[in-house]
């Protein structure tokens, strides 16, 4: 699978990595599936670059309206896409203009918010890595996100890819 659209956004990264950071408690208190011992993430907060590790790229996809998320991708100076490599979506992930995740790194706090509803919700659509695999999910949680941290808003929904290992596919 390529992406159809230019990247906002490369870097190298682990896919895994055991000693990740990732302790029970932070997982518990920043993920819907705390379970997902190595989350996936635009922000490198979550999902920090390393040397040796695969090569990453994001796209913008979505906004709070078409033309707002296509402005704001263009702001971000995209990279086009060679074609002739081949890239496997990891997923989507939903974060705010600098990158950090409203998925993965602003927190689900029993005070706050009812995280046994929102873990209830939208754990099932998460895949392995964290991430939503349908689009149309990353979307409302996108709206969702907006509604629930305004701090950070808007937020915007990030295809992420990985580049595919020559003689992969």
């Amino acid at each position: 699978m390529s992406p159809n659209q230019a990247f906002t956004r490369q870097y190298r990264a682990p896919i895994s990595d055991p000693a990740s950071g990732w302790s029970a408690d932070r997982r518990a208190l920043y993920l819907l599936r705390p379970e997902v011992a190595r989350p996936l993430s635009i922000d490198p907060v979550v999902w920090p670059s390393a040397q040796g590790g695969v090569e990453i790229a994001a796209s913008v996809v979505a906004g709070p309206s078409k033309a707002e998320a296509e402005g704001f991708a263009g702001s971000l100076g995209q990279a086009e896409v060679p074609s002739n490599e081949a890239w496997i979506l990891l997923g989507y992930d939903v974060a705010d203009s600098g990158f950090t995740s409203g998925l993965s790194n602003c927190g689900y706090r029993p005070d706050l918010d009812d995280v046994e509803g929102l873990r209830r919700d939208w754990a099932p659509r998460l895949n392995a890595g964290g991430l939503f695999d349908d689009l149309e999910h990353a979307i409302a949680f996108r709206a969702l996100s907006d509604g629930r941290i305004p701090e950070h808003a808007p937020f915007y929904v990030y295809a992420l890819y990985k580049k595919e290992a020559p003689g992969s596919g």
